[in-house]
């Protein structure tokens, strides 16, 4: 069996107020970005308000288009991941790709991103498994919702 790979991971950033991403053939990976400051979105090629406490699970290949408010710094977090073998897929449940959710309370996945970044960046023995524990742990809890 393979394994989950974290390309990058960030924890509670903010970006400046002129910030923009566009990658529109994706980043090469999953991302998961969990929302903590409304921003516009494309998505499908129509630019939309996305509110705070969303999440967004980029398929691989999928565009990536994302920019402040006006005025406004964006604040999130975010998971660039990718598996090594396609068995490692089923913990992505059946959430859906490419579009934005809602989440009831964002605390739960803030802390287990943070815990996943800390993992990433230390020499713990048992880290891949430890990040593949939170992540799934991660899609469980956003399934349930």
């Amino acid at each position: 069996m393979g394994r989950l790979i974290i390309n990058n991971v960030g924890f509670n950033h903010s970006h400046d107020v002129d910030f923009f991403v566009e990658r529109p053939k994706g980043s090469g990976d999953y991302l998961f970005l969990l929302i903590k400051t409304g921003a516009f979105f494309n998505l499908n090629g129509i630019e939309k308000s996305v509110s705070e406490n969303s999440f967004i699970l980029y398929k691989k290949g999928s565009p990536q288009i994302y920019r402040c408010i006006p005025k406004q710094t964006f604040t999130n977090d975010w998971i660039h991941f990718d598996f090594e073998s396609e068995e490692e897929k089923e913990i992505l449940y059946k959430i859906p790709f490419d579009r934005p959710i809602k989440l009831k309370d964002i605390n739960f996945f803030t802390f287990c991103i943070k815990m996943i970044a800390s993992e990433t960046y230390s020499s713990n023995k048992n880290k891949n498994q430890n990040i593949l524990n939170y992540m799934s742990l991660i899609f469980s809890k956003i399934d349930e919702q």
